[in-house]
C-alpha cells in the first residue's frame, strides 16, 4: 500500500468541498457523494486500462465518472456550476459526457458510456459479488472476473493474508480493477489468473525482536517455535478460505475449541500469548462463557483452554500494526465501512486519510481553527495542509475481505511515540475527541464510522457510533440525505462549548440540527447554506 495520497486521488478530493462531498447520495444506503463520486471516478479509470485504452482515455474517463452526478444532485440552478467544473477538468470531450450523465444515458456517447454507466451502477445497492460478474461481462463478454476472501473471524489474521492476496494478483495482471465488497475481493482483469492464490507461511511471518514473548517461552515453547522458528504451526482452514491457499500451515480439524474465538482446532497455544501482544503484559485473570465458571485461565493452564493459531497470530499482527496498549488502557478501534463496492486504490487513499492524528486540539497537527477557516479556501488546504497533516499518523489496517478500515482511537503517534489520550475515562476522553474527530471526517468526506471495543462487521445507519447502541446523532443519512454536512459541523464546532455542554449536544432530535449549529456556530451554518449559491468562493478563498 502507497504511504502517499495519490494525485487523482487529491484532485477529486479538491473537487468536493465537503459542504457537497459529506452529503448522502444514496438514497437506499450510508454513502457519502464524495465515496460514490471517486469510486465510480476510479472505477471508469481502471476499467478503461483493463480495456487497452491508454493513459488520457482512462484519464477522461476518471473525471467523467468523478463528475457524473455532479449537476444533478448539486441542483440543476446552481449558477456557473459549469464554471466550477472547469476549474478541474476543462476538455470539450469530459465536459459533454459530464452534461449528459453518462451513467444514466450510456448510449448518448458510445466511447465512454459503457464504462461510466460500469463505474456508476457498480455502487448499486445489494451489489454481490455475482452480480458483479454479470454487470462487467455487459460491458465486454471477453474481459475475467475472479473472487477472492478469507472468512476468519480474527481482523488482523485475514487483513495480512488478503494484503498478500491482493499484491500477488497486482503482480499476475499488468492492469485489473480491484473492488473490494463485504464479502470479499473481486478482480476485474483481461488476463487469465490460476487459482488458488497461494502465500507461503513464511511471507506472512513476523520477526521476533530480542528478548520480547520471553515470559511466553517459560510458558509454551512450541508456540515460539511455530511462529518464529522451525516449527509446523497446524490451524483449521474449513470454509474460511475461497481461492486462497496458505502453504507450509498443516490443515487439520482438530478436536479442541479456541476459547477466544470457538474454531475447533489442532493445536492450542498458551492464552497469555493474546494478552501479551495486545497489553504488554498478560492480565493475572482470564475469564471465558466458553469453559467452566471462574476458571483462572492464567494460572493454571492446560492444553484443554487455549487459543488457536488464527487468533496467536492475530495478537501479533495487531501489536505490530499499532494496535497494542499498556496494562490499564482502554483499548477502542475507529472503524470506517465502505457501504457499497469500492476499488482498492479510493480504499487505501481513505485509509491514510483515516490515519491522520486525532488530539483535543488538532488533526494532524493543525489546529482546529485553522481547519475551520480553510473550509473557506479548500484547494488550497487540500493541496498545501493535507499532505503535511498524513505525515505522522497512527497506522491502519485495511479489511480487504470485509471492505473496512481498523485503527486504534485514543492514541496519536507523533515523531515515533505513541501518546494514549483516553485516560482513564474512555467514554468523557471520547466525547473531548469529537470535534476533532468530526473535523477528520467533515474533511474526508467520510462515513459511517463506528468507535468501539468490539470491532465487527455490522455497519450502522449513522455518521458516528460510539459503541454498539448509542448513536451520535441519532438519524439515518439515507433518509436526511443533505443534513451530513451540518450534523458532522455541529459536532466539529462543539469544541466551542463547555465541556459539560457537549454531552447534551449528542442526545437530541435530528431535527434541530440546524437551529442548533445556527446558534453554535453561526458562520459555519451560513456556509453550508450559501455554499450552492457561490461555490467557488470557498474553493478559491
Amino acid at each position: 500500500m502507497s504511504q502517499n495520497i495519490d494525485e487523482l486521488f487529491m484532485n477529486a478530493l479538491e473537487a468536493y468541498h465537503p459542504f457537497i462531498g459529506s452529503e448522502n447520495w444514496k438514497y437506499s444506503d450510508v454513502l457519502t457523494a464524495f465515496i460514490h463520486s471517486v469510486s465510480a471516478a476510479y472505477s471508469a479509470y481502471k476499467l478503461s486500462l483493463v480495456l487497452g485504452n491508454d493513459d488520457d482515455f482512462a484519464e477522461k474517463a476518471f473525471f467523467i465518472g468523478l463528475f457524473h452526478d455532479f449537476y444533478q444532485k448539486f441542483g440543476k440552478k446552481v449558477e456557473d456550476l459549469r464554471e466550477v467544473v472547469k476549474m478541474f477538468v476543462d476538455d470539450k470531450e469530459v465536459l459533454d459526457g459530464i452534461n449528459y450523465n453518462l451513467a444514466e444515458n450510456p448510449s448518448l456517447n458510445p466511447k465512454f458510456g459503457k464504462i461510466v454507466w460500469f463505474a456508476d451502477m457498480m455502487q448499486s445497492s445489494n451489489m454481490s459479488f455475482l452480480d458483479l460478474f454479470n454487470l462487467v461481462k455487459k460491458v465486454d463478454p471477453s474481459l475475467n472476473a475472479y473472487f477472492f476472501t478469507v472468512s476468519l473471524p480474527q481482523i488482523g489474521t485475514r487483513s495480512a493474508i488478503m494484503k498478500k492476496v491482493v499484491e500477488k494478483v497486482e503482480e499476475m495482471t499488468d492492469n485489473s480493477l480491484i473492488v473490494l465488497t463485504k464479502d470479499g475481493v473481486v478482480v476485474i482483469t483481461n488476463k487469465d489468473i490460476e487459482l488458488p492464490i497461494r502465500v507461503n507461511w513464511d511471507e506472512l511471518k513476523i520477526p521476533r525482536d530480542g528478548g520480547e514473548w520471553a515470559e511466553i517461552e517459560k510458558r509454551d515453547k512450541e508456540l515460539i517455535n511455530d511462529f518464529f522458528g522451525n516449527g509446523k504451526p497446524s490451524a483449521n482452514f474449513k470454509g474460511f478460505f475461497y481461492n486462497v491457499e496458505v502453504d507450509d500451515i498443516e490443515h487439520k480439524e482438530g478436536g479442541e475449541r479456541c476459547f477466544l474465538c470457538g474454531i475447533e482446532s489442532p493445536k492450542l497455544y498458551v492464552p497469555q500469548a493474546y494478552g501479551y501482544a495486545l497489553y504488554s503484559k498478560a492480565s493475572n485473570e482470564k475469564w471465558s462463557p466458553k469453559v467452566e465458571p471462574l476458571s483462572n485461565l492464567h494460572y493454571k493452564f492446560d492444553k484443554k483452554y487455549g487459543i488457536c493459531f488464527w487468533c496467536a497470530y492475530d495478537a501479533l499482527y495487531l501489536s505490530k500494526h499499532s494496535f497494542a496498549a499498556s496494562r490499564g488502557q482502554t483499548k477502542y478501534f475507529l472503524v470506517g465501512y465502505f457501504t457499497r463496492p469500492t476499488p482498492k486504490e479510493v480504499a487505501e487513499n481513505f485509509s491514510i486519510l483515516l490515519g491522520i492524528n486525532v488530539d483535543f486540539k488538532t488533526v494532524g497537527n493543525v489546529r482546529l481553527d485553522e481547519i475551520e477557516n480553510d473550509l473557506y479556501s479548500w484547494r488550497d488546504f487540500v493541496h498545501d495542509v493535507i499532505p503535511n497533516m498524513a505525515g505522522d499518523r497512527m497506522e491502519t489496517i485495511l479489511d480487504y475481505s470485509s471492505a473496512m478500515i481498523l485503527r486504534d482511537f485514543g492514541s496519536i503517534y507523533r515523531e515515533g511515540k505513541r501518546s494514549y489520550l483516553l485516560r482513564e475515562q474512555p467514554i468523557k476522553g471520547f466525547v473531548e475527541l469529537i470535534p476533532s474527530l468530526s473535523a477528520l471526517l467533515l474533511i474526508s468526506s467520510f462515513y459511517p464510522v463506528k468507535v468501539t471495543p468490539h470491532p465487527d462487521q455490522v455497519i450502522e445507519r449513522r455518521i458516528l457510533t460510539f459503541g454498539k447502541p448509542f448513536p451520535i446523532i441519532d438519524y439515518d443519512p439515507a433518509m436526511e440525505d443533505k443534513l451530513p454536512p451540518f450534523s458532522l459541523s455541529l459536532l466539529f464546532s462543539s469544541r466551542l462549548l463547555e465541556e459539560k455542554d457537549r454531552f447534551d449536544l449528542m442526545d437530541f432530535d435530528f431535527s434541530l440540527t440546524t437551529t442548533l449549529l445556527s446558534s453554535v456556530n453561526p458562520r459555519i451554518a451560513e456556509a453550508i447554506k450559501g455554499f450552492k449559491s457561490k461555490p467557488k468562493v470557498y474553493y478559491n478563498g
